[in-house]
């Protein structure tokens, strides 16, 4: 059994169309959202990533990337490098 310090975590990121709207659904669903900044926001629960929100303006067309990896020594698209993965 690998290492927590070598575990891959892999979270899907879905594409809004309003980030405003997606983030109160979300949250009076019970998850905790913390926007990164107007068009990213990461949704966790107990203290868990579930998944990612990435707003899409004016396309309803699925992105090419729908999910971020990371791992101790590669930190998840819009976290800042100095900061370690979740």
């Amino acid at each position: 059994m690998p290492r927590r310090d070598q575990d891959l975590d892999v979270t899907p990121t879905l594409p809004v169309a309003d980030m405003a709207k997606s983030v109160e659904f979300w949250e009076a669903a019970g998850f905790d959202v913390n926007r990164y900044d107007d068009g990213f926001a990461f949704v966790s629960f107990d203290e868990q990533s579930v998944f990612d929100l990435d707003l899409v303006e004016g396309s309803t067309r699925r992105r090419t990337a729908p999910a971020a990896t990371s791992s101790p020594t590669r930190p998840r698209p819009g976290t800042p490098a100095s900061q370690p993965p979740e």
